[in-house]
């Protein structure tokens, strides 16, 4: 038997070399599966102003590109690009070349933090992905362009990015432009951090639904105004100021739909906690699943998007379980959460709206107009267990598995 040593002089079996990978790989494979961010650019390892012209070089006039190491974004080090509108072309810009296509197909937002110094404020910031032949096959300008000071900018990539024929299985490059806003003069610069694509987050929930921190919030579906925000409403009325339910601990942005730390007593699952439901889950080719009656809500009323990647968006194959089955979050007694749902089937969810709550099933019948709801059910509550616990039970339950195999330390 192969041999390895374990630190103490003496040598481990193969066995248990290879059970502790696995332990991890168990426990994070169901994280990781429906929500992942990838940092593709965060300047930090450019060692000089030279490298980084090198891997960002100028292909539109001649901005001025630096590695702002006094006051960066994110990190030790930005890139700082020094713009001239006024030269004739009207535009200036940079570019990245990737050493091979990148499949960026299941990926559903492009995240840039940006930071504007003084100077011109009426000035487009636009990010542009290519193939390797200079097709662009998605373009977008930043909403408050050189005119916000300093923003986490996120572009949805599946919503009004691509062109048309174009997707995103071949992205090659992407290019960052500022682009004059209509006067021909200006100049100033902009710093750039962290940019990354992701999925699985709220951003793809953000180019129909809005801001999740804007206060006042106007709803897009039903024009309610929400006075304290979506933001507002969700954590100090529904969850008692309980901001892990919702968020990872270590990096409060972005803000996952199915993964977070799980706050009090409450299952790690974030927004799903209440707008899904563990009994649908496994249907679905790129998340675990929990979402299909909102999934399927959004599909018939008209909003198709999801079912381009979802499989489970379709409702005559995977039908949802039944609206009385209440989400995960919704169980009693909760003395930590006193004001959140507790029952599917009642106005127990109408926090704003006046006439309707959630439809958890996806059949646009709301609560008790729905006749699943002639009995209601309530889930009990769900384990919580923190990452010592996981790791404690997992090791506990592979260590009696090894023993009874016949293995030995």
């Amino acid at each position: 038997m192969a041999k390895l040593c374990n630190g103490q002089g003496s040598a481990a079996p193969v066995w248990r070399q290879t059970w502790l990978p696995i332990a991890v790989l168990s426990v994070l494979w169901p994280l990781t599966a429906g929500a992942e961010v990838v940092t593709f650019e965060n300047f930090e390892s450019y060692g000089s102003d030279a490298a980084l012209a090198a891997a960002w070089p100028d292909v539109i006039s001649a901005p001025v590109q630096t590695l702002e190491t006094v006051a960066p974004i994110n990190g030790a080090k930005s890139m700082r690009l020094a713009y001239d509108v006024s030269d004739g072309t009207f535009q200036d810009g940079v570019q990245r070349t990737f050493a091979s296509d990148q499949d960026w197909s299941l990926f559903t937002t492009l995240r840039i933090f940006y930071r504007v110094e003084p100077g011109s404020s009426d000035e487009d910031i636009v990010v542009d992905l290519l193939d390797n032949a200079d097709v662009v096959l998605g373009s977008r300008a930043a909403p408050g362009g050189t005119g916000v000071s300093e923003a986490r900018w996120e572009v949805s990539l599946f919503l009004g990015f691509l062109n048309a024929n174009q997707d995103l299985q071949q992205v090659r490059k992407v290019r960052l432009r500022i682009r004059d806003g209509g006067d021909s003069s200006g100049t100033g610069a902009v710093i750039f951090d962290d940019m990354s694509v992701s999925s699985g987050t709220y951003s793809t929930c953000r180019p129909c639904h809005g801001e999740f921190d804007d206060s006042p919030y106007v709803s897009l579906a039903d024009g309610q105004l929400w006075s304290m925000g979506l933001h507002g409403t969700h954590v100090p009325e529904m969850l008692n100021n309980d901001c892990l339910a919702c968020h990872v601990a270590s990096a409060p942005f972005p803000v996952f739909v199915d993964i977070s730390e799980g706050g009090v007593g409450l299952p790690p699952v974030s927004c799903m906690g209440c707008h899904g439901r563990e009994a649908d889950k496994g249907h679905d080719a790129v998340s675990p699943g929990r979402g299909l009656g909102l999934r399927q809500h959004h599909v018939q009323s008209g909003v198709a998007a999801c079912g381009t990647c979802h499989t489970d968006s379709d409702s005559q194959v995977f039908p949802a379980v039944s609206e009385k089955l209440a989400p995960p979050y919704y169980f009693t007694p909760d003395a930590a959460h006193p004001n959140k749902p507790i029952n599917a089937c009642t106005d127990a969810e109408r926090f704003v709206s006046t006439t309707e709550g959630l439809d958890n099933d996806g059949d646009l019948l709301y609560e008790s107009a729905d006749p699943d709801c002639g009995v209601f059910v309530n889930p009990a509550p769900a384990p919580a267990l923190a990452w010592p616990g996981l790791f404690g039970g997992l090791a506990l339950l592979i260590g009696v598995a090894a023993r009874r195999l016949g293995f030995r330390p």
